[in-house]
């Protein structure tokens, strides 16, 4: 664990050092759905798996085409849990996201939409109990890399930010039943300029 806050500081040190217009630095909590679906007898079933997630990231922007359009790439280091009977599932994925935002600026405030690609690689995916723990990867022929798409919007009031986003990966996790992971974040941060 050390490890990993150590990397997530460097990331951030390398953030605010880049010769960005901004940075920013953000916690999120997420509503994380696993769906896998099959053809069973010639019909689609599907199935979805809630989860709750905890982030802490780090993002940079620079400015694109003019001051009110800008390129964010910055790092999310999510850890991701489900508690089903007696099981609990524990996920660690780093995330890496790149978007073009629109700033809309209002009275003391901005409205900052955006959209985007990420790519997700999961460290840590075991299941344990009292008895047991089991690492996920060894057992079944889950990917560690995954690509997906986000769109959401955020509220900037001074140097704090709110957001709302949207996650839905476009490559499978688990590829023997087309399992894909989808999320809605909510964010609170704050922006250095």
């Amino acid at each position: 664990m050390k490890k990993l806050f150590f990397l997530l500081s460097m990331a951030f040190g390398y953030v605010l050092n880049a010769n960005a217009q901004a940075a920013e630095i953000f916690a999120s909590l997420s509503g994380v759905s696993a769906t896998s679906s099959e053809t069973n007898n010639g019909a689609k079933v599907s199935i979805s798996d809630s989860n709750s997630a905890l982030s802490l990231g780090c993002n940079h922007l620079s400015p694109f085409i003019n001051d009110n359009f800008y390129l964010v790439i910055g790092g999310k280091l999510s850890y991701i849990w489900d508690k089903e009977d007696n099981v609990t599932e524990h996920i660690l994925r780093i995330k890496v996201p790149a978007s073009l935002k629109l700033k809309v600026s209002g009275n003391g405030f901005a409205l900052e939409p955006y959209a985007g690609l990420n790519a997700s690689v999961f460290m840590v995916h075991t299941a344990s109990s009292n008895s047991y723990s089991q690492d996920m990867f060894s057992v079944y022929d889950l990917n560690h890399f995954t690509l997906g798409g986000h769109v959401g919007v955020d509220l900037c009031i001074n140097k704090f930010v709110f957001g709302v986003c949207y996650e839905k990966d476009f490559t499978n996790y688990y590829p023997d039943y087309n399992t894909k992971w989808s999320s809605i974040d909510f964010k609170v941060g704050l922006r250095f300029e």
